[in-house]
Order: C-alpha cells, then sequence, then structure tokens
C-alpha cells in the first residue's frame, strides 16, 4: 500500500537548500533536500512557485513537505507513519494521503496549520490527488467492491468516472479531469468535461496514460506503442499528436501550463536521461551536472519547472529551475 500512496501521491525540520551546478542555460537551479534523508520526491508546485513534496527518514518513513520562499516545512497528519501529498492550489491548501501505524490508509488536505480528513461516503480507501484554487478536490476511492473517480466541493461528493477502474490525474480550474482507466486495448486516458466523459483518440498503441492538464483541457502523456517505443503526446482542441524529443529514444510528457508549455523526460539506450521542455517549435533541457538519471515533472505559467533527479550515491532529490530574467 506505501507503494501505491507513493504512485498515487508541523514540525519546522533542518532541511537545506543549496545551489545545484546546471548545464542548462537560460535557469537558476535550487535544490531542495533533507540532510540525512533516504530519498526526496517532489509531487507539486503553485503558481508561485511553492513546491510540496515528500521525504523519506532512517526508518524508510515518509514525511510532506513544503517548501516556500527559502524556507522547508516538514509535516505529518496526527497519527500518521508515512506521509504522502499529491497536490497544492494557488491558495496554498494541500491534499494528500497517509498511513498510519497500522498502514491504513486515509485521505487529507491541509491548510494554515489544520489538516481535515477526507473520505468518500459509504466506500472505502478514499484516496485525493489534487485540487483546483477553487478548492474542489479530485480523488479515487472504493464503492460496492469498484474503484470511481470523484469530486469534492465542500463535502460534497459527485462520481464523475465508474468504469474500467479509472485512475485520476489532475483537475483543472474549471473542474474539467483528465486520468486514465482499462479498456479491452490497454490503459486509455480519459477527459471528462462539463459532465462529458471521452476517451482520448490515440490509436494503434498499447496504453496511453494522461499525467498532465491545463487550463484549456489540454492534456498531454505518454503511450507505448506496438514496438514498445515509448512517445509523448498531446491532446489539443479535439487532435491528439504524438512526439518525439530530437536525440532521444524514448519521451514521456509530465504537465503543461496554461501557455502551453510541455515539460517531461526523456532517456536513451545508453541509460542517460534528462528534463526536456517544449514550447510547440523547439526543445530545450533542464540538466544536472553529474546527475546520474533526471526528470522534469511540473511547470507554472512562471515557467518555473520541478524535477528530480538521482545523483551519483543513488539519492533522490529534487531541483526547482527558475527562468533567468
Amino acid at each position: 500500500m506505501r507503494n501505491a500512496l507513493r504512485s498515487a501521491l508541523v514540525l519546522s525540520t533542518a532541511l537545506c537548500l543549496t545551489n545545484v551546478a546546471a548545464s542548462a542555460a537560460g535557469y537558476t537551479y535550487k535544490e531542495i533536500s533533507v540532510p540525512g534523508a533516504l530519498a526526496t520526491v517532489p509531487v507539486a508546485l503553485s503558481a508561485s512557485g511553492v513546491v510540496v513534496g515528500y521525504w523519506d527518514d532512517a526508518e524508510f518513513n515518509s514525511h510532506g513537505f513544503i517548501y516556500d520562499a527559502g524556507k522547508i516545512t516538514s509535516f505529518d497528519p496526527t497519527g500518521a507513519q508515512s506521509t504522502y501529498p499529491t497536490g497544492i492550489n494557488a491558495s496554498g491548501e494541500i491534499v494528500g494521503n497517509y498511513l498510519n501505524s497500522s498502514f491504513a490508509q486515509a485521505a487529507f488536505t491541509y491548510s494554515k496549520g489544520t489538516f481535515k480528513g477526507v473520505a468518500m461516503p459509504k466506500s472505502s480507501a478514499t484516496s485525493v490527488v489534487g485540487l483546483n484554487d477553487s478548492g474542489v478536490l479530485l480523488g479515487s476511492a472504493a464503492v460496492a467492491g469498484a474503484q470511481v473517480v470523484f469530486t469534492d466541493t465542500n463535502g460534497t461528493f459527485k462520481t464523475i468516472v465508474s468504469k474500467n477502474s479509472p485512475l485520476p490525474i489532475a483537475i483543472n480550474a474549471s473542474g474539467s479531469v483528465a486520468g486514465y482507466y482499462e479498456t479491452q486495448a490497454g490503459p486509455s486516458s480519459f477527459l471528462y468535461v462539463g459532465g462529458v466523459l471521452k476517451t482520448l483518440p490515440i490509436t494503434g498503441v498499447k496504453s496511453a496514460i494522461a499525467y498532465g492538464l491545463n487550463g484549456a483541457n489540454s492534456v498531454v502523456g505518454a503511450v507505448t506503442t506496438t514496438k514498445n517505443e515509448a512517445r509523448s503526446f498531446v491532446y489539443k482542441s479535439g487532435k491528439v499528436t504524438l512526439f518525439d524529443v530530437p536525440g532521444w529514444t524514448s519521451s514521456y510528457a509530465t504537465a503543461i501550463n496554461n501557455k502551453g508549455v510541455i515539460v517531461g523526460g526523456v532517456s536513451n539506450t545508453k541509460g542517460k536521461s534528462s528534463g526536456f521542455v517544449y514550447n510547440g517549435t523547439s526543445f530545450a533541457f533542464v540538466s544536472i551536472a553529474n546527475a546520474e538519471s533526471q526528470s522534469a515533472i511540473k511547470i507554472n505559467d512562471a515557467g518555473q519547472i520541478l524535477g528530480s533527479y538521482m545523483d551519483s550515491t543513488n539519492v533522490g532529490k529534487i531541483f526547482l529551475a527558475t527562468p533567468k530574467s
């Protein structure tokens, strides 16, 4: 269950923030790290550059953290053994999931020092994956033995997807939702807009998994082709476009901002990886010197990029890249 929470995704702690040597021009980089942590994992980036993620201690327990204007604060709901935040909105409200000492799962919201539980009525194993700037929560739960995707507006839950074991990924300001579910052909991406659910028109592939959604209902993600190739996709204005990143054999798009700029990760057959930025016409790269592997996972409208990398000692770390003015 702990691994599932990691993939779904207040005590001040002595954390450190240091400069990271970078090989990509046009950005300044900061490393967000916890001294002695086994790993540090990023999960969300707000419009103002606030970072949310979690870190692992020596006992392999995870703790949420917030990075805001150079200050890092660690947090855990009462009774949590491991905490996995999953999202933050423009108001600084955070959502996530945690495991208690009995490894039972629960969902939470966290705002201004106050935690609140989230549980869909008549369901079990509620989890939340994000929220929008209006405070509408997005999550999934088990109802009558089947998984559903829901939105929660001030305690009013609405089931929006109830077929094919759906998994929610993102919700935008207007309440549109992206995610993916199982079909006979394999995992397929969906988009829910204005009460209408549709499967994205991606055909001829083994799988199509959505990872990001912007305010214009554009969706990005990755496909696995019939030749087992990993390619990125963008869905925009009713049309899907698959794309590759020049010089790399595999790619996966993870986020798109409201300006249409896409970020993600790339890799090659030699085991090298990097993070890419794509504005629709050209590619750039965010790259940490001496990193073993790296990826860009989020981008806000200011162009700040949140990413992760593995250092030479195989410790997972986080970087925040800010465009140079």
